[in-house]
């Protein structure tokens, strides 16, 4: 199957788009590790979502009508990801709370493994996603909890004295 790269810059960060022909299979966010991109046009379905993400991040768009390849990624992995657009800008869920959205009440460990196996951050928001002591638990992108955080409070995100997220949020 053909595969390919596409990287550019937004919002303060570098993604590179990994794609296959059937769409956007993975987002590497940072600069650390990041393959370059090849010569050539990118697939049309993968400039739409580098518009989409650089909307995202200069005008608060949420990130939709990404073309997305998850075949990586196993069933209840797919169903839990597939959850994580309906998490508005600004809100946060619990790793508990989504594990019962996945119809998986008391599953929040794989939740957590599924966040932690989400190919496509920011386009499928796992950074939304926290612990039910409202701390911050994991991110795998480029920067780790400060990326997440940074991430949390460009969207609008509140913080409490102690670092843990309002429970407005």
């Amino acid at each position: 199957m053909e595969t390919g790269n596409h990287t550019f810059e937004a919002g303060g960060y570098r993604f590179t788009l990994h794609h296959t022909a059937r769409g956007v299979c993975g987002l590497t966010l940072g600069a650390a590790g990041v393959p370059e991109a090849p010569r050539g046009r990118p697939p049309a379905f993968v400039t739409t979502a580098e518009r989409r993400i650089r909307a995202h991040f200069t005008d608060g768009d949420e990130i939709r009508g990404v073309r997305l390849d998850l075949a990586a990624l196993t069933p209840f992995q797919r169903r839990v990801v597939s959850l994580l657009p309906r998490i508005p800008r600004g809100a946060t869920v619990t790793y508990g709370r989504l594990a019962a959205m996945a119809g998986a009440p008391g599953a929040a460990r794989a939740v957590g493994a599924a966040m932690a196996r989400n190919p496509l951050p920011i386009i499928l928001p796992c950074h939304r996603v926290i612990a039910s002591d409202r701390t911050l638990r994991g991110f795998s992108g480029h920067g780790g909890l400060g990326t997440k955080r940074a991430l949390l409070s460009g969207e609008g995100v509140r913080w409490e004295r102690d670092g843990t997220v309002s429970p407005a949020c």
